[in-house]
């Protein structure tokens, strides 16, 4: 019989599967590179991860209890294979299936194998390393003049957009640990911070900028709690930061990037307008079911009238979400968003602030990206149901003194919320 683990010990078993967990996800920024003979290095480590948690298991014979969160995902994931009945394009849907299934593993992982609150924090630091290897190479392929799109600057393989939005991601979290962490380990999340936001304006993408103004936004937010030692560094930092990005970023990225404000005045949005204004008219003929995860390329097709074999994805995720697999699908995943809200706004302190910045992150970068089966989508929703597990932990009733446990990985930083 499975029982539920102590909650903070690993057995050598759970400790090997968080290893491959940590290095599955350092991988998640650079996701795109091959291993020769093997092929994505992601989806290698991601094999070895799940591998190695579901042994783990076996091992010890034992198993943490879900919370309802993870079950309407898990619901949704089903949705989305059950799809597959009707779907209009049948192949892409296994596949969309089979990715959303691997990575309800990986949430999964994350909340089986964190067992104490350094485990999430490790794991937040396996991200942030892995965008500084992925900011790295952009600046290598800018001094090369290697670039994805016309004068856009991303790793191989990386879709600007996608990959700014990536980089965004990291910058409440890397800003969070740079405040708690003490002497010379603080510098790996400024420099970070600094080489991430230089690579998003190096990206040109205008999501991804908008993003990242939204996730400098923990800054202010907690400017005022911060130490004053710490405020005279933050605002060091800005100014350098500022001169820098004038100094090295070509003419041409700070042009692209001015145009936000007339594409969303037009609503042209690089033609998203009309792949969205398709979109609804195949919903409205498939309202219930939708038309198959992942059958959304082919669903539009024949309207937008673009040649066959183009893959044009939603460039929205609710609406990816709505048209593949209709309001069933909708609903289930709204639903998680509302519980996740709700999990967020009961934390305390900069756990929350981090989260709710975070997730409003990710709200930003998906109304024009289809994020809803990509790896960081998935990676943010089990860090911060996992983080709010700690947090009820700790908010239980007050012990004597004697009873008191060892106070929380954030308590040197709580911020008015």
């Amino acid at each position: 019989m499975f029982r539920r683990p102590p909650s903070t010990r690993l057995t050598a078993a759970g400790r090997l599967a968080f290893a491959f967990l940590w290095l599955f996800i350092c991988s998640f920024p650079i996701e795109k590179t091959a291993v020769p003979g093997l092929g994505n290095l992601s989806k290698v480590l991601g094999t070895f991860a799940l591998g190695a948690g579901f042994l783990a298991v076996l091992i010890d014979g034992r198993i943490r209890v879900l919370t309802r969160a993870y079950a309407v995902l898990g619901l949704f994931a089903l949705w989305t294979a059950i799809t597959l009945r009707w779907s209009l394009d049948p192949s892409a849907t296994a596949m969309k299936a089979v990715t959303c299934f691997q990575l309800l593993g990986m949430a999964w992982l994350i909340w089986e194998f964190c067992a104490e609150e350094r485990h999430v924090i490790w794991l937040m630091q396996a991200y942030l390393f892995g965008t500084l290897c992925a900011a790295a190479n952009t600046l290598v392929r800018y001094q090369l003049a290697h670039q994805t799109y016309y004068r856009r600057y991303a790793p191989d393989g990386f879709d600007p957009n996608d990959f700014a939005l990536t980089l965004a991601l990291s910058i409440p979290m890397s800003y969070a640990l740079a405040l708690r962490a003490k002497g010379r380990r603080s510098w790996f999340y400024w420099a970070q911070l600094a080489l991430v936001c230089l690579s998003v304006v190096l990206s040109a993408s205008r999501t991804g900028f908008l993003a990242s103004c939204v996730a400098a936004s923990i800054i202010p937010l907690t400017f005022a709690s911060t130490p004053r030692k710490q405020k005279l560094l933050i605002v060091t930092g800005a100014i350098a930061a500022m001169v820098c990005l004038a100094a090295v970023v070509p003419a041409s990225s700070w042009q692209r990037l001015s145009t936000i404000g007339a594409e969303v005045k037009s609503g042209s949005l690089n033609d998203r307008g009309l792949i969205w204004r398709a979109g609804l008219q195949v919903y409205r003929d498939h309202w219930f079911a939708g038309v198959g995860s992942g059958a959304y390329p082919r669903s539009v097709e024949p309207m937008l009238g673009w040649p066959t074999g183009w893959a044009i994805v939603a460039h929205n995720t609710f609406l990816s979400v709505l048209v593949e697999t209709g309001i069933v699908g909708f609903l289930l995943f709204l639903s998680f968003l509302t519980l996740l809200v709700r999990v967020i706004l009961r934390m305390q302190g900069l756990s929350r602030m981090v989260w709710a910045v975070t997730l409003m992150v990710w709200f930003i970068g998906v109304n024009t990206l289809t994020w809803e089966v990509r790896k960081p989508t998935w990676l943010i929703f089990a860090l911060a149901l996992t983080q709010a597990r700690f947090a009820r932990a700790q908010s239980r009733p007050r012990l004597r003194p004697q009873q008191i446990p060892v106070a929380p990985q954030w308590a040197d930083l709580e911020v008015r919320a």
